[in-house]
This record gives C-alpha cells, structure tokens and sequence, in this order.
C-alpha cells in the first residue's frame, strides 16, 4: 500500500506540474478546479504517509483557491493536530 501512496503522491505532482506550467486543463473543469482538487488529494496522501508538514503546506495553498471550504480547514486542523501531538510524544 506504501508504493501506492508514493505513486499517488507523484501522480498529482504532475497534474499540479501540467496544470501551472502549461495552462492544461479540459473542457469539464476549471484550471483553479483542477489544482485545487489535486492539491486537496494530494494532502489526503500526504496524510496516510504521515508526512503531516508537506500535507499542511498543501491544505494553505488549498485555502487560497477555495478559502469557504470548511473540509479543508477540518483536515488541516487534523494535520496540525498530528503535528502537535508527535512532538509532544518526541520531547
């Protein structure tokens, strides 16, 4: 399941890569849709590999393009949660 993830998570590099550098979108979605729903999934990713920083920096960028979304807040309030709590178990 971990080489999944990993995959998962390059797989939407690329759409976030195409999707910036090239304008590349079809006709169904919107080019803001787009890297918003691949942003969204990959924080999703980030999230089951536990790799909560990365994740965070993906839910702000989210935000940005869609700052009434309160499922994105939730899920960032997650990560910062995991965050949090894995260095208290650290220290």
């Amino acid at each position: 399941m971990v080489k999944y993830l990993f995959q998962a998570v390059l797989d939407y590099s690329t759409v976030l890569s195409l999707a910036s550098s090239n304008g590349w979108c079809d006709s169904s979605c919107s080019e803001g849709q787009l890297t918003l729903c691949a942003l969204i999934n990959r924080s999703l990713m980030y999230l089951q590999r536990g790799d909560y920083r990365s994740a965070v920096y993906d839910l702000l960028s989210a935000v940005e393009l869609s700052p009434h979304d309160k499922t994105i807040y939730q899920t960032l309030g997650v990560c910062y949660h995991r965050l949090v709590s894995g260095f208290i178990c650290l220290v």
